[in-house]
This record gives C-alpha cells, sequence and structure tokens, in this order.
C-alpha cells in the first residue's frame, strides 16, 4: 500500500503517538511525498512517546523534514522505542538540519534484522546549522539514546551511501 503526503498539507505522512506500554506495527506500506516544512520533525514519519513503534517490509522514501526526513522518533519516557525489522528500505530522504534517514531522539532504536539499509539519504545543514547524519542521528538529551545496527543487505551493510556535513553515516 502506497501512502503519499504529496500534494497536502507541509506535514508529516504519518504522526503516531503511542504511551507507555502501547505498540504500534506497520507493515507492507511506501510512505513517500511526506513535507514538513521549516525545522519541522519527520517527514515521513513523526513518533513521539513512551512505547514502540516497529516497521517492517516496508519502504520509506522522498521525505522531506527540517529533523528526520525518513523518521523522526522521539522518546518521552525510558520505555521509548524503534525498531526497523527486516526488509525496511530507508532511502533518498532529505532533513534540512540533522537525521536524513532517521533522528533517534531519546530512545533505544535497533535495526538488528537482515534486509534493511539506509541508503542515500541527506542531512543538509541550512545556514551553517545542522548537517548532523546522513543515515541517522543519535540524539541524548534527558534521556540516554541508544541504536543497535546489524548487518543490512548482504554484501552492502546498514548503512550506505548517505551524506551530510559530519557523520554521512551516522552522527
Amino acid at each position: 500500500t502506497v501512502v503519499s503526503g504529496a500534494g497536502g498539507a507541509t506535514e508529516p505522512v504519518f504522526r503516531i503517538t503511542v504511551n507507555t506500554g502501547g505498540m504500534v506495527r506497520l507493515r507492507l506500506l511506501t510512505i513517500s511525498g511526506g513535507d514538513e516544512d521549516g525545522t519541522g520533525r519527520g517527514g515521513g514519519i513523526y513518533f513521539r512517546g513512551n512505547g514502540v513503534l516497529e516497521v517492517r517490509d516496508s519502504i520509506i522514501t522522498g521525505n522531506l523534514a527540517g529533523n528526520g526526513g525518513g523518521i523522526y522518533a522521539e522518546g518521552t519516557g525510558s520505555d521509548a522505542e524503534l525498531i526497523v525489522g527486516s526488509n525496511v528500505l530507508i532511502s533518498n530522504n532529505t532533513a534540512r538540519f540533522n537525521g536524513g534517514g532517521i533522528v533517534a531522539d531519546q530512545l533505544e532504536t535497533s535495526m538488528l534484522e537482515p534486509g534493511s539499509i539506509l541508503l542515500g539519504n541527506d542531512a543538509v545543514g541550512v545556514g551553517g546549522s545542522g548537517g548532523y547524519g546522513g543515515g541517522l542521528y543519535v540524539r541524548t538529551a534527558d534521556r540516554v539514546s541508544v541504536a543497535r545496527l546489524g548487518s543490512g543487505l548482504a554484501n552492502t551493510g546498514v548503512v550506505r551511501g548517505n551524506t551530510a556535513t559530519y557523520g554521512g553515516g551516522i552522527a
């Protein structure tokens, strides 16, 4: 199923809030055309909460945001988690500032299963601000962020061909 934000309001394709103990699973989707404006968060997906967001067997591509072109995941408590499961392509997303593919903000992020990749994402850095983490930007503030990455695609890896001013792959 293709879910596109093209032609609509300048907003993420999905805004997802998950409370403590909750879980949202997205599967078999192509998420594209999100265009959150200014310094906004999450072009494809803006996830916020103290629960779990799991994405599997999906494509997140061609999205734009101030931070987190593909996904902006913001933890509000110690149980917050983003799981990028098997067969997820996060590609060709752009952040004006940080995290072209994903921003992992104060939560646990795992991308351990085979067949998933951060490919060709860009963190531009506008006006000398930002430009961190073309593929993945891990942000720690009041709570710690942890990112666990696995093997990705066979003979390719999990992070490939991303660009940024600082940390083309990961910052």
